[in-house]
């Protein structure tokens, strides 16, 4: 079986926290950066553990993470829509269609 491309977007927030000024240096006050968490809205994280729990090889690219280049690319492609899973040339948009297609080939 070909080997299935799920494309997906994820929001990503960033982690502040405030810290306090230093005693001799006021300007070391403010908000710093700990770090971002990255998560996905729910079609999309429906539809990856859709595809995690299938036998279906596949391949899940977040185009939040990738270029520009790559996501006119995906663009040009038909990928318009998230999720969108990709196998061979068929092309399979939304979270519905996508879950019909999996159970489709489970029984196959």
């Amino acid at each position: 079986m070909q080997e299935a491309i799920l494309y997906v977007k994820s929001t990503k927030f960033d982690l502040v926290s405030w810290t306090m000024p230093h005693r001799d240096h006021w300007c070391s006050a403010g908000y710093r950066s700990k770090g971002t968490h990255k998560t996905f809205d729910e079609e999309d994280r429906e539809a990856i553990e859709t595809l995690e729990r299938s036998s279906i090889p596949h391949l899940i690219i977040d185009l939040s993470d990738c270029p520009l280049t790559f996501r006119m690319k995906a663009k040009l492609q038909g990928i318009n829509k998230s999720p969108t899973l990709m196998v061979g040339s068929e092309k399979v948009k939304g979270l519905r269609e996508i879950m019909g297609f999996v159970s489709g080939k489970r029984q196959q």
